[in-house]
């Protein structure tokens, strides 16, 4: 006698390839969640490095009387003036402006008896932190 399948047979696997469809469709998204992830803690580990960086450049700007050009950081930067600026890419590589995933910049001015830096992080044209530190250096030349 031969058996032949059955109705109910069909429909389990009919079953089971739409399971099976419907988990591949859960990884393929959980995936790209992941990946996603993956970028932005990237993203967020190059803005804290960048912001440690410039912590260091604000507490050697009031250790040195308002100069950061004694600073070993000094030597990547680009300099007009009286403004650093730091370009780094994707993988916090020092790199030309025009390659520059993130831009730190640190601008000083003299204000009466006051020297003030402001660094600022930008990511494109989006500014992402901007703060200030100043330095008393008193009065020049009056003892």
């Amino acid at each position: 006698m031969v058996r032949r399948a059955t109705p109910l047979s069909r429909a389990f696997f009919l079953e089971l390839i739409m399971v099976l469809t419907i988990f591949a469709i859960c990884a393929v998204i959980c995936l790209q969640v992941f990946a996603a992830a993956n970028t932005e803690s990237d993203r967020s580990l190059a803005i804290t490095e960048i912001g440690i960086m410039s912590q260091k450049i604000a507490e050697g700007f009031k250790a040195h009387d308002g100069s950061i050009t004694s600073l070993e950081v000094t030597k990547d930067a680009e300099r007009s003036g009286d403004t650093y600026s730091w370009y780094f890419d994707d993988k916090l590589n020092t790199t030309a402006a025009d390659k520059a995933r993130f831009v730190l910049s640190c601008s000083i001015q003299d204000q009466n008896d006051l020297k003030v830096a402001e660094l600022t992080l930008s990511e494109g044209q989006s500014e992402l932190f901007s703060y200030n530190v100043s330095k008393y250096v008193g009065l020049r030349g009056v003892r």
